[in-house]
């Protein structure tokens, strides 16, 4: 069964101002799951219980892979235990994918890291931005690791690449998608629906190979709670997938 959740990002302002009315919000509009980003609002018994009193479950949580090594490791996974999350993303800006050493640098840690976490039952994902395609970075870093792959379509059409050039490359190494759409002639200033990723095309296939968490995201700063109803209408409408002619 694939799960339809959101990235927090998305919702940044109110889930920063009122996390548990944040929650309760999006699970009424009907998402079932929230993915985490880098800050920790509260402590662990705090989040549990909002996710807890809203329905809602924690399908991942990007980080850095600070977060990921040497002492900061326990501390992390207790954490997100607690909370009931076992999935934790990675994603890295361009300066640190400049260079083949610096590719092979990200590499070796994000291997060492996905080791450790698979003793405790995690699962690291690596999360794209265009520039990883932009600049030729994601194969070999993606090929070099066993790393999952969480793949963001919008970030990707920006870069000119496509869900169908990639999904069956790492198929075998994904349990979330993210869901962002992307239009070629506004960039980011879109929703699902009015946008040009091939959502028919990406759903059939998500379900084909059972992902389990399928996460809407977008980049608009104003109206986010606006977006994140809108998004999520359009994703259970299947006939909005595509752009109205």
């Amino acid at each position: 069964m694939m799960n339809l959740g959101i990235q927090l990002y998305a919702v940044r302002e109110a889930y920063m101002k009122d996390m548990a009315g944040t929650f309760a919000k999006l699970a009424e509009m009907g998402y079932q799951e929230v993915e985490g980003f880098w800050v920790y609002p509260c402590r662990a018994a705090e989040y549990e219980k909002a996710l807890k009193d809203s329905g809602l479950k924690i399908c991942g949580w990007h980080t850095g892979i600070e977060h990921l090594e040497g002492d900061r490791l326990f501390p992390t996974l207790e954490y997100h235990d607690r909370i009931g999350n076992h999935i934790l993303g990675l994603n890295a800006g361009p300066d640190m994918l400049d260079t083949p050493e610096k590719i092979k640098q990200l590499r070796d840690r994000m291997t060492a890291a996905q080791e450790a976490l698979a003793k405790y039952g995690f699962v690291l994902e690596y999360h794209n931005h265009w520039w990883e395609f932009e600049s030729g970075a994601y194969t070999p870093l993606m090929e070099g690791s066993p790393v999952y792959a969480q793949f963001d379509i919008g970030n990707a059409l920006k870069a000119g690449v496509t869900a169908q050039d990639y999904f069956a490359k790492f198929d075998s190494r994904r349990v979330a998608v993210h869901a962002k759409p992307y239009s070629l002639t506004s960039g980011f200033e879109c929703t699902i629906g009015n946008d040009d990723v091939p959502w028919q095309w990406v759903i059939k296939h998500c379900r084909d190979i059972q992902i389990e968490h399928l996460t809407v995201e977008y980049e608009q700063p104003e109206n986010q709670m606006e977006l994140a109803k809108k998004n999520f209408t359009a994703h259970t409408a299947p006939s909005r997938y595509t752009r109205p002619p």
